[in-house]
């Protein structure tokens, strides 16, 4: 009998903890419009595509996906990423920042065209617009481990929560 109360009070125990965590959690993926440099008069312009999942309600982890189009004076360039994302939501603002690590290609590859190690950092906030939909302003820093490449990056776009 002893075993049946505890086994019971366990499995309520963790049907409310699944409850909180699901209303906390979860998968969500993005698409953002981005612009790269230091001026608009030569800056790139890109997107970036996430897909992350929010493990609690002040931590996510996601991978992230930059291009940049190419421009008559500048080479395009992809970069991939792995994040963690800190924030702390107040209402239906959530602001944020993130630190991770990836590789870029082309642009973004080293000056013999290699691939190359990426680390980046920043800050962003994203808005509730629904139960679902959230959007999602960033700006991060992008450089090389090696010094090499400097890059400024906004982002805004648009995020589904499943």
């Amino acid at each position: 009998m002893k075993k049946t109360v505890i086994a019971l009070a366990a499995a309520l125990g963790l049907g409310i903890f699944a409850t909180e965590a699901s209303a906390q959690s979860g998968l969500y993926v993005g698409a953002a419009a981005a612009t790269q440099g230091r001026a608009l008069e030569d800056a790139q312009w890109g997107g970036t595509a996430v897909a992350g999942y929010r493990v609690n309600r002040f931590v996510a982890v996601e991978a992230l996906a930059d291009f940049t189009a190419q421009t008559e004076t500048q080479r395009g360039g992809q970069a991939v990423f792995a994040n963690v994302v800190a924030g702390f939501p107040v209402g239906s603002i959530t602001p944020y920042a993130l630190v991770g690590a990836g590789y870029g290609f082309n642009a973004l590859a080293d000056a013999a065209n290699e691939p190359q190690a990426l680390w980046n950092a920043g800050v962003g906030v994203t808005y509730n617009l629904s139960a679902n939909w959230q959007v999602d302003a960033r700006y991060r820093r992008v450089e090389a481990f090696s010094g090499d490449v400097t890059a400024d990056r906004v982002t805004v776009g648009l995020n589904y929560r499943f």
